[in-house]
């Protein structure tokens, strides 16, 4: 049921709920692969020369990706490859801060591996850093870094941990975004797939619910928040022992609801749109809901509205509703 009720979801899904993210599925999505200079690039970094980006339809995680070989894999001293973000990714990214920023990685050759930085991020004058001292291979794995203190240094991966009030400088006026690309020495070649900006998971209620007769209003509660690649659960609580109830999820929300008084739900109001109903049980005045959120950026910054409906005797139509959640989906 959990898997059905993300398939509805993500069918549904309109554009423009979707968070930034590239998914390389059909082209470059204007992502390109620079040469930085080594050891350090400096700040802005130096940028030497474009690398020879292409695209490939399938092979990804999943779907289509980019590959480069490295450029100067042959020369006496090598430096060193980043994928570029493009200007849309750019400007002021500071409600990313609590975040992820994060791509898939693959090497297409085998070669004796280095360390470096691995995401470089420049604005307003500062370069912070991250090292996630992770060396892909030739399966895909996704490389994540949390836009939080702790996980960024100033100038390199050797500097000095950058603050709260640094990371925040340079996600309000963000002016470029280096991926690591090379992680081997001499002519590797190396790929991208999946990357994206994912906001911070975030959970508040909003509207009223609606009791009837002797029986108070449900009450529907958020139990694990909306992370990717985990269970957003909810709880609907009732002075109903048992029964059964029906989870409301919806993609619009109504703020303030549409009154139901004419279809007999005196005082109710609808918070969001019926895009997804799922009946669940109540036992001991508790009704337990849980829907996998799949491990897929594209599902980043995804709003998602949900209201409990409890069925009893107390008015025309036989139910009373909760109030509803607005939930955003992310790390």
């Amino acid at each position: 049921m959990i898997r059905l009720l993300a398939a509805f979801l993500f069918a549904a899904l309109p554009a423009g709920l979707i968070a930034q993210v590239a998914t390389f599925d059909s082209s470059a999505e204007g992502w390109t692969n620079v040469t930085l200079l080594w050891p350090d690039p400096g700040n802005p970094p130096t940028e030497l020369g474009p690398g020879l980006v292409q695209h490939f339809a399938s092979g990804g995680n999943p779907g289509g990706y980019l590959q480069v070989t490295d450029p100067d894999g042959s020369q006496p001293t090598g430096h060193v490859q980043y994928w570029k973000a493009p200007a849309t990714w750019l400007g002021d990214k500071s409600s990313l801060y609590g975040g992820v920023l994060r791509w898939d990685a693959k090497m297409f050759t085998s070669l004796v591996s280095f360390p470096h930085d691995d995401i470089l991020l420049t604005g307003n004058g500062t370069k912070i850093a991250f090292f996630a001292n992770l060396t892909p291979g030739s399966a895909w794995i996704t490389i994540a870094a949390p836009l939080t203190v702790g996980s960024w240094r100033v100038g390199n991966r050797n500097g000095p941990l950058a603050t709260q009030s640094q990371i925040l400088s340079v996600l309000s006026s963000l002016q470029s975004i280096y991926l690591r690309a090379e992680f081997q020495n001499n002519l590797d070649t190396f790929g991208i797939d999946n990357a994206a900006f994912v906001p911070p998971a975030s959970t508040s209620p909003f509207g009223s619910g609606c009791g009837g007769g002797a029986l108070p209003a449900p009450v529907l509660s958020v139990v694990t928040p909306p992370l990717l690649g985990g269970n957003y659960s909810l709880q609907c609580t009732t002075a109903l022992a048992s029964g059964v109830g029906i989870v409301i999820h919806g993609l619009t929300k109504f703020d303030p609801g549409i009154d139901l008084t004419g279809l007999g739900l005196t005082g109710c109001s609808l918070h969001a749109t019926l895009d997804v109903l799922i009946a669940e049980p109540i036992v001991g005045g508790v009704m337990p809901h849980t829907f996998a959120i799949p491990n897929d950026p594209t599902w980043s910054d995804l709003r998602i509205y949900s209201q409990c409906i409890v069925f009893a005797p107390v008015n025309p139509f036989g139910a009373i509703l909760s109030g509803a959640i607005d939930a955003r989906v992310g790390s």
